[in-house]
């Protein structure tokens, strides 16, 4: 869902459908809005995609090595020491 802040006309949150994006360059876009009693109004307006933050995540291992910080999504490799005898 994408949200319009009123106060500063940023657009923020996740797009909920997959779909074309057409850009004029640089990076120009031209939204149509509609209101309850479809009254239109449209705009160009220069736009700035900022990518999602990094998500790092802490592995620690006990007895063993392989631990520290990774990205998601990343393959992790961790080895065991021998277990005590007993």
């Amino acid at each position: 869902m994408l949200t319009l802040n009123p106060t500063n006309g940023q657009i923020t949150g996740m797009p909920t459908a997959s779909g074309p994006w057409v850009f004029s360059y640089p990076f120009e876009v031209y939204i149509v809005v509609t209101d309850a009693v479809s009254n239109t109004a449209a705009a160009s307006f220069d736009m700035s995609v900022v990518p999602a933050p990094n998500t790092y995540y802490t592995l620690t291992v006990v007895n063993g090595t392989g631990g520290g910080f990774y990205l998601t999504n990343s393959t992790v490799s961790i080895t065991a020491n021998a277990a005590p005898s007993g």
